[in-house]
């Protein structure tokens, strides 16, 4: 018999109910608690986005370049996952790293995805994207 509903799931769906709440401390703990598992992707990109309503782009860039590491190295990957690739992304926006956000944004053009092709608008000279000194995508 197949069960779903594991563990890490309810800590997955606390730890976004609680950022929804922004109750970034909550959340952060709910998601720390599935990477005490094994290195669970959705918890990665639920930290950094933790780390983003907090303030704080420079850890929320170090949860995504953690994940991107292990999608290449450990696992060989040609392309990373889109929905990482565009929480990285944004991380690197928001910590000031606009020139290498959009560089980002121009590699892996294949990769399609709702959430990727957001933060692409946001950035100059990808899809038209015209992003102001701080951009919508930080807060």
């Amino acid at each position: 018999v197949f069960r779903t509903g594991g563990r890490d799931r309810a800590f997955l769906e606390a730890g976004w109910e609680l950022l929804r709440e922004q109750d970034t401390e909550g959340a952060r703990r709910e998601f720390l608690k599935c990477l005490n598992y094994y290195f669970i992707p959705e918890a990665v990109i639920g930290a950094a986005w933790t780390d983003l309503a907090a303030g704080n782009a420079e850890a929320a860039r170090d949860w995504t370049t953690q994940a991107l590491v292990d999608t290449f190295t450990d696992r060989s990957a040609p392309d990373p996952d889109p929905v990482l690739w565009a929480t990285h992304l944004r991380a690197l926006l928001c910590a000031g790293e606009r020139d290498q956000a959009v560089a980002g944004a121009l590699r892996f053009e294949q990769l399609r995805h709702p959430e990727l092709d957001r933060v692409r608008r946001e950035l100059p000279g990808t899809a038209g994207g015209c992003a102001p000194a701080r951009s919508a995508a930080c807060g």
